[in-house]
């Protein structure tokens, strides 16, 4: 049986040697981990287990590494891989701030999302997206162009949406690569509405009339691209401007 009092006399003996040895300089690795540690303030409690924890570890690789150099140093990079995915993997909404961008590289785990493009000139839209997109040809007198946004990353564009506006009229209309969308298919509540099926050139197409609200939705297929109108013109102005759809480069043509 062992002896409380030694027992109690080996920890903390144990623990003060562990506390003496200084950190370690922190390697690329582990700054990194220690920055996207403290920057996660609203998970206090979490972050205070992971600096303890790794604090700990690295004291136990300092005494390690005078005799075992290589094994110490695979063991931090264990410890590392375990905080950082047993802590810091359910924290979706984790904020980075790594200092990355000083040193002009991205962390592996930065997600890259696509920064769409706003303007209200369409030469400008084109020159970004890089590829023709289809705008109408009819719209009502007094619509005008207001915006134009253009999302794309390297693979190409992935949507386009064209918003025409007169006083409190307006008609939107959005294309979208289908893969990006999702599968293949309409979805549409029905409560307060009237949905029927009809034809945009060749395309079969889903009218959807919100009686409620005033307002026409219209949606359809072209090859790889899903269409979709918004507007609170009226029925037959939604699907006169939307049947109307000529590409970019056929413009003035």
């Amino acid at each position: 049986m062992s002896d409380p009092c030694l027992d109690k006399l080996i920890k903390e003996a144990v623990t003060e040697q562990i506390k003496s040895f200084p950190v370690p300089d922190m390697d690329e690795e582990w700054e990194l981990l220690q920055k996207r540690i403290y920057t996660e303030k609203k998970r206090e409690a979490w972050i205070k287990r992971a600096a303890i924890a790794a604090a700990v570890f690295l004291g136990l690789t300092g005494i390690l590494a005078g005799v075992y150099p290589v094994q110490a140093g695979n063991l931090k990079n264990a410890v590392i891989r375990l905080i950082d995915k047993r802590i810091l993997g359910p924290m979706h909404n984790l904020v980075i701030n790594t200092g990355a961008s000083d040193r002009g590289d991205v962390p592996p785990d930065t997600v890259n999302i696509p920064k769409p493009l706003r303007t209200s000139s369409l030469e400008k839209a084109v020159e970004f997206a890089g590829r023709p997109f289809w705008i109408p040809a009819e719209t009502p007198e007094g619509l005008e162009l207001d915006e134009i946004e253009v999302t794309k990353e390297e693979g190409g564009v992935l949507s386009v949406r064209l918003l025409y506006r007169h006083n409190e009229k307006y008609y939107s209309i959005m294309e979208t690569l289908i893969e990006k969308r999702g599968s293949k298919g309409i979805l549409y509540d029905t409560d307060d509405s009237e949905v029927s099926k009809i034809k945009i050139g060749q395309s079969d197409a889903v009218l959807i009339i919100n009686n409620k609200h005033g307002t026409y939705n219209l949606d359809w297929y072209l090859g790889d691209w899903s269409f979709s109108a918004f507007s609170n013109l009226g029925e037959k102005e939604i699907i006169t401007i939307s049947s109307s759809l000529i590409p970019t480069n056929a413009v003035g043509k």
